[in-house]
């Protein structure tokens, strides 16, 4: 029997109640047909009004349990409830509801609840989500930094989704990373691809020239923290004020092949802009992202892949299939699809970038291809997919190549003129879901679309919020720190008596953080504190010996007010001498 479900009760002929300890019950009408092999773990999200006072504390003490109904016995289902409706201390009246249809899937599901207390369900807590901060640079100035959740099922990272940094040539904001399955800490080496959901478009023809919804993070919030569900939101923009994003992201628990994070997208263009440069990047919706890392000097630089299919539902109701280059030569984009070359998405809405026949298969699927932007009169309906390729990296024995795989505004069609200009007050809102299946094919994006697009009218979604502030990284680069080198990992390790440098930081007069160097196969060490408020902060750079004795060889101060480097040069800890005198000339001891 699956984790999902619990020992089932079997009752005899006639019995057709769960448990006669609770005093009502009402039928779950789901928007999905359930008895193929396909909606086994497909995640039920659904808002319940009650027609009786239903006892509820909070998520995790109240009466709600799910139950399914195969013809011959009973099965409770694991569960979680969300946004609470209260209509009195101890009741609601309506709230969100989550369980994954089970392997027995073909069934009538109900929802059973009383008036009175029952006893917490206290089913296992099979998802987390934590806010985390991650920083590589194997080679200086080539890094992967930044903070991002790190979604956790069953023990395994799955997912690490961007707030804020930068992923080679990548902004982080905004940017879903799917793990390796297996994944016990989260590195870019673990990492398998990455789907990017900020709008984008450029105004020149450089990397920098590039004005996207990545390039800020304005604010964070976890909205739901639950045992099978976890929710947060995401607020960005561009460094010019031009675009904005709020997306909010949500994990099912996935015990099955599939894995998949949907997102709720609401991109805003806040200034009218003119596309020029680049002109393919002319309103970026979102991407998949692939690198392929190559290198024979160093390890630490070997990651990712560049799959050779992309397959597309395309407006005509087929799919048609694109050959990609596996390894990209030139330094320039090369255009494997153009606007030129009208990829307008079908009804399905769902691309997928796959091996071919059978094999690692990732999908995006979208809630539908209309009807997707409001506030522009002039503003053309659909979603039109481009694709570039190029060589990104070519030094010192080492290789980076990645393809970009993006959808976005429906800007042109055959005999017509291209249209570059994105006016003020456009909005654009979906739904997206991204999903990895390790062996698979097109045909399961294709399934899964039809199941997805049918959930999706049914899920919940929260307003915007402010969201939590203490979003800013200080990034602390000592120097003449002398010779003798810092080994915090190998003294942890090894129990060893290494000397160790570290930077405490102080805030409001009390300690707030304590950071270890970190340094880069070439370059220099340098201290991360994140997390920060904005505020005015006093920085301590100690160096450690024998595991006991610390000296005091640099301090800064800063006022953060966004994400900030600072310069501290060191010394050798000195002994000063202090004379006082009271207001009489004798001296005070």
């Amino acid at each position: 029997m699956s984790s999902l479900i619990g020992s089932p009760q079997v009752y005899s002929e006639g019995k057709n109640e769960w448990n006669e300890d609770w005093s009502y019950k009402e039928r779950l009408f789901l928007p999905i047909q359930t008895g193929s092999p396909e909606a086994v773990y497909q995640p039920i999200d659904i808002r319940i009004n009650f027609s009786h006072p239903c006892w509820a504390k909070n998520p995790l003490e109240h009466s709600i349990r799910v139950c399914c109904w195969d013809g011959r016995e009973w099965y409770e289902l694991e569960s979680q409830i969300y946004d609470l409706q209260f209509s009195d201390e101890n009741h609601i009246s309506s709230c969100s509801l989550v369980f994954l249809i089970p392997p027995i899937s073909n069934g009538e599901y109900y929802v059973y609840y009383d008036d009175s207390e029952k006893p917490a369900p206290n089913y296992v807590d099979h998802v987390s989500i934590r806010d985390c901060h991650y920083y590589f640079e194997p080679i200086s100035g080539l890094s992967v930094e930044g903070d991002y959740y790190e979604i956790i099922d069953d023990g395994e990272i799955v997912y690490g989704v961007g707030e804020k940094g930068q992923v080679l040539n990548r902004r982080l904001s905004q940017v879903a990373i799917v793990m390796k399955p297996g994944t016990k800490k989260f590195d870019i080496r673990n990492s398998d691809l990455l789907a990017s959901f900020s709008f984008a478009f450029h105004r020149g023809t450089e990397e920098k020239d590039e004005v996207s919804s990545d390039q800020q993070l304005l604010s964070k919030e976890v909205l739901v923290d639950g045992n099978l569900m976890v929710s947060f939101m995401l607020t960005s923009g561009s460094t010019g004020g031009e675009l904005k994003t709020t997306n909010i992201y949500k994990y099912y628990h996935s015990p099955g092949r599939m894995r998949r994070i949907t997102v709720h997208v609401h991109h805003e263009v806040l200034k009218d802009s003119h596309v020029k440069g680049i002109e393919n990047v002319d309103g970026r919706f979102g991407a998949l992202i692939s690198y392929h890392s190559k290198s024979s000097v160093t390890d630490k630089m070997c990651f990712g892949e560049i799959l050779p299919f992309l397959h597309v539902y395309m407006d005509d109701e087929r799919v048609r299939e694109y050959k990609l280059e596996e390894n990209p030569e030139s330094r320039d984009r090369t255009w494997i699809i153009s606007y030129e070359d009208d990829c307008d998405l079908g009804s399905r809405a769902w691309l997928s970038y796959d091996e071919g026949g059978s094999g690692k298969t990732h999908g995006i699927i979208l809630s539908s291809n209309h009807n997707l932007i409001s506030n522009a009169t002039q503003e053309r309906d659909g979603v039109e997919v481009k694709v570039a390729e190029r060589e990104y990296l070519n030094i010192v024995g080492t290789e980076v190549d990645y393809i970009s795989i993006a959808f976005g505004r429906n800007s042109y069609e055959p005999f017509s003129v291209h249209d570059v200009d994105i006016p003020r007050r456009l909005t654009i809102e979906f739904d997206a879901e991204f999903i990895t299946i390790q062996n698979g094919s097109y045909h399961d994006v294709d399934k899964e679309s039809i199941f997805f697009q049918s959930l999706v009218k049914s899920r919940s979604c929260y307003e915007e919020t402010k969201g939590e502030q203490n979003i800013y990284t200080l990034t602390v680069i000592p120097h003449l720190t002398g010779r003798i080198g810092s080994f915090p990992v190998l003294r942890n390790s090894t129990n060893l008596s290494l000397p160790v440098l570290y930077g405490e930081l102080y805030y409001n007069g009390s300690l707030f953080r304590v950071a270890s160097p970190v340094k880069p196969f070439i370059g220099f060490q340098v201290l991360k504190f994140t997390g920060l408020p904005p505020g005015r902060y006093v920085v301590k750079i100690y160096r450690e010996f024998n595991n006991k004795t610390k000296k005091f060889i640099g301090v800064g101060f800063i006022t953060i007010t966004g994400d900030t480097v600072l310069h501290i040069y060191c010394t050798w800890q000195q002994l000063v001498e202090v004379s006082v005198e009271d207001q009489h000339g004798n001296n005070l001891k």
